[in-house]
């Protein structure tokens, strides 16, 4: 039981690191495709 509690919060700790790297990309990405519609709106 207790190996198994260890090895879910492990997981959840990966998730967690992954969500950290994913997010900012996404966010990044996003504010990118934003700006460059807003910029296309220009001409």
């Amino acid at each position: 039981m207790l190996n198994w509690r260890k090895r879910e919060g492990k997981m959840s700790n990966i998730i967690f690191w992954m969500a950290l790297v994913i997010l900012p990309i996404l966010a990044g990405t996003a504010f990118a495709y934003l700006r460059h519609m807003h910029h296309g709106d220009d001409f």
